[in-house]
């Protein structure tokens, strides 16, 4: 039986095209619908400076390691936010939520 402990990696490119990308926030949705957020590692996560062609597209990949008990079934990438760094944010969400409430 799995014990929950897994790797999710999720590819994406991105550019910025004056200052460079610098950190990447993230939030997995479990299949439980719990939301843990936490930021990526890559090489230009850190410093003032972007170094390359902050113009051109890079590829990224956000690794998150599941721990053991972590909850089995469908998790999904619930939001980016891709900071440059000029301090400047963008945020995409991948989830639409909808609360309503029945009458009877």
């Amino acid at each position: 039986e799995p014990d929950g402990a897994s790797v999710v990696k999720v590819y994406f490119k991105a550019k910025d095209d004056k200052s460079g990308i610098g950190t990447v926030g993230y939030r997995l949705m479990d299949p439980q619908g719990f939301s843990h957020q936490g930021y990526m590692s890559h090489e230009n996560e850190y410093g003032p400076i972007f170094h390359g062609d902050s113009s051109a597209w890079n590829e990224y990949t956000l690794k998150v390691e599941l721990a053991k008990g972590s909850p089995g079934g469908k998790w999904q990438l619930e939001s980016l936010d891709i900071h440059d760094k000029a301090g400047n944010r963008k945020h995409h969400q991948f989830i639409e939520l909808l609360q309503f409430v029945t009458s009877r």
